[in-house]
């Protein structure tokens, strides 16, 4: 099978070889890091909130469940399912700061996944198969256009090599390799805990793993050709009945941390505890429940599964019980709401991307027209991933079979859950970047099966060092692809906002900010100022002032946790000369951009409001009518405040939405700033006067007004 392969092994060339793979999928994420924290990067949006929640771990406030997700049902907002990536950040964000811990964490797991799946792939395939998966890290991090788009905190984003490590060890178990199911778990876990609409593809591979694992024999141990030992008779096991005592104290203990402030959760574990040691005490009960548990304790694989899951769903089980189904009667609601859907044919073009020559590069998911049509390539693309597997299973290839099928597996999910797309979802990039992992795998599978099946049919053995010459040209036709300046990328957002944080933070915190309670920042006037507030909130955090953004609103009152944020201040980012500033708040600082001029902002916008009415009436795009409210905050008298959880009676934005043309009628900014946003879907500017827009608005006029918590916010929200 070609397993059991060690470094001892290895001569001169091949150890080089193998070292040079690791150091080229290892690579991106250390580049990246110290490039994006010298470019002066400060975390924005959901980037802030993950920081400013992973402070939070093992305090009052620990979460319970991981962001919020993207999409209302109802007044309910569901989050991503546990809090694993706000476990795995805390130690980096409380050593380092909110800023340089976020990048570090996130670079250390790029690092030790693309690490893992060379290294793994080695132990077990060897080299020539190693340097092949550092090929398809090498494809899906040319795909995310270089090293600083694998770097970014973003949990969508932090854990995609994490996911090409799940399809590399589903692809191991399912040959056999039944040890690597504990692994498999707590990587699984990670990446559908952290963003859930990539649970599809981690699901199909754990099925094709759990399916492969089922039907194949106990794999020998690497070492001296020694065998496991029998489940009942090796020294050492421990009982079971121990061990699920042991697992009920964990469950008790975790409660007692999570919930120290909810006394009925921890005597609720605490007598679930104490039932089942009486129970098992009891004659003749203790050998029957011994005897039902020991298959589930039988092996250290097992007792290492079950710790596991045990360690990584607790959390998430208990806060479902303590709020009466709490975030997974969100998330059911949520997929069973009756909504239209993308359908098949949405399916075929995702399913024709993910057969796409990779690395996809020409192609990255913000362009338009991402998706591509089924077309004659795709299909013999698809018949030859067929025919290979057909070819395995007739020779009883059995490493074939297992990798074809999980890179089958995973695109078959990729369309499916494509084609449960709500409509008018599709326009968010982020949640496609699974297509560029599940492409890199699916064709690392391809190609190794095809030069698997060409070596068995001409039946011969490639000797040692013609392999690793064809695995280093491989890697080095790779990397033609991959263009070096993309390690220099800078992937911040808008590069003005960087040097507007530092003074705006420093006004707030010599100011009105005291210190005690979270200040929370709230926005208003759309992209530009969303992203502005969110980079203001982490630097307050570096600087010692705790905060909340509106996202994190979501997560807090009684019908999320019982608990509420101790709001001290609130902190706005508006438009310059806002026509209706916050009521009872006072400005603090105003940043206008170099050379600024009203009367030629005043101008342009009376020429995009006349080209509008000339052109027949303005219409919003799906996305500027859902973030319309964001636009009319300062705008409008009694519009709703965006951060608020309970927004109280206010001025809504549905009059807006269904007659554009009144938003005319508001301050001259607010057009022009939906354009800038690509919030408008007609008409469009001529070129000149779209030009002209821009260069404008190149950088946005901005206010910061700080008022008392009963402004805004303050309100718990209502029990659903």
């Amino acid at each position: 099978m070609g397993e059991g392969h060690r470094w001892a092994e290895l001569c001169g060339p091949a150890r080089l070889l193998l070292l040079g793979a690791v150091a080229v999928v290892t690579a991106p994420a250390v580049v990246g890091a110290v490039t994006l924290l010298d470019n002066g990067w400060v975390p924005f949006g959901d980037e802030a909130a993950l920081g400013v929640r992973s402070l939070d771990v093992l305090t009052s406030r620990s979460p319970l469940l991981g962001m919020p997700a993207s999409a209302l049902v109802g007044d309910e907002l569901p989050h991503h399912p546990g809090p694993l990536l706000f476990w795995f950040d805390a130690p980096f964000v409380r050593v380092l700061g909110l800023r340089v811990g976020l990048v570090v964490a996130v670079a250390t797991m790029n690092v030790v996944a693309a690490a893992a799946i060379v290294w793994l792939t080695f132990r077990r395939k060897g080299v020539g198969t190693a340097v092949g998966a550092a090929v398809a890290v090498t494809a899906f991090v040319a795909s995310m256009f270089g090293a600083t788009g694998i770097v970014r905190p973003l949990n969508a984003v932090a854990v995609l090599l994490p996911l090409l490590l799940v399809l590399f060890v589903a692809w191991w178990v399912a040959e056999g390799e039944r040890r690597l199911v504990p692994l498999l778990v707590v990587v699984g876990s990670l990446v559908v805990q952290a963003y859930l609409p990539l649970a599809p593809t981690v699901l199909a591979a754990v099925a094709v793993a759990a399916v492969g694992a089922s039907r194949a024999e106990p794999r020998p141990r690497w070492r001296a050709g020694a065998t496991r030992p029998g489940p009942t008779t090796a020294p050492g096991h421990l009982d079971p009945l121990w061990s699920a005592q042991i697992a009920f104290t964990l469950v008790l203990v975790v409660a007692l941390v999570i919930a120290h402030d909810r006394a009925e959760v921890a005597l609720a574990a605490l007598a679930v505890v104490t039932a089942t040691v009486v129970a098992a005490s009891a004659p003749g009960h203790r050998a029957r429940l011994r005897e039902a548990l020991r298959p589930l304790v039988a092996s250290p694989t097992r007792r290492a599964t079950l710790a596991a899951l045990a360690l990584c769903w607790t959390v998430p089980a208990l806060e479902a019980l303590v709020n009466g189904g709490g975030n997974v009667r969100d998330l059911t609601a949520q997929l069973s709401a009756s909504v239209p859907v993308e359908g098949t044919g949405y399916a075929t073009d995702t399913a024709a991307t993910l057969l796409g020559v990779p690395p996809l590069v020409a192609g990255h998911l913000p362009t338009a027209g991402f998706e591509e049509s089924l077309s004659l390539v795709t299909v013999l693309v698809g018949l030859a991933w067929a025919a290979l597997l057909v070819a395995a299973v007739r020779r009883g290839d059995r490493d074939t079979v297992a990798l074809l099928a999980v890179a089958g597996a995973v695109v078959a999910a990729g369309a499916v859950a494509a084609s449960r797309t709500p409509v008018g979802d599709g326009w968010i990039p982020v949640r496609w970047n699974r297509m560029l992992v599940v492409n890199a795998f699916f064709w690392f599978a391809l190609l190794r099966s095809a030069a698997r099946a060409v070596v068995r049919s001409a039946r011969v053995g490639a000797p040692p060092r013609w392999s690793y010459a064809a695995t280093a040209v491989a890697l080095a036709l790779a990397l033609l692809v991959w263009d070096p300046p993309l390690l220099l990328r800078d992937e911040n957002y808008e590069p003005w906002i960087r040097d507007e944080v530092d003074p705006i933070a420093t006004a707030l915190v010599d100011g009105p900010l005291t210190g005690d309670g979270r200040a929370l920042v709230t926005m208003a006037g759309g992209t530009a100022y969303w992203e502005l507030a969110n980079a203001v909130a982490a630097e307050l955090e570096v600087r010692g002032q705790p905060t909340a953004t509106e996202v994190l609103e979501h997560y807090y009152g009684p019908a999320r946790d019982g608990r509420r944020v101790d709001v001290g201040a609130v902190v706005h980012v508006l438009p310059a000369a806002a026509s209706h500033p916050p009521e009872g708040a006072h400005l603090v600082s105003r940043r206008l951009p170099p050379g600024w001029d009203e009367a030629e902002a005043r101008t342009l916008a009376a020429d995009v409001a006349a080209l509008v009415e000339r052109e027949g009436g303005l219409e919003l795009s799906a996305a500027g009518a859902r973030q319309l409210p964001q636009y009319l905050y300062g705008s409008v008298d009694g519009a709703c405040d965006p951060a608020r959880a309970d927004p109280g009676p206010c001025v809504g934005a549905e009059a807006y939405v269904a007659d554009p043309d009144r938003l005319l009628a508001l301050d001259p900014l607010v057009v022009p700033l939906l354009y800038r946003d690509a919030m408008v879907a007609a008409p469009a500017l001529p070129a000149p006067l779209d030009a002209s827009l821009r260069s404008l608005l190149a950088q946005v006029p901005v206010d910061v007004y700080v008022g008392p918590a009963t402004a805004a916010g303050e309100r718990p929200r209502p029990p659903a």
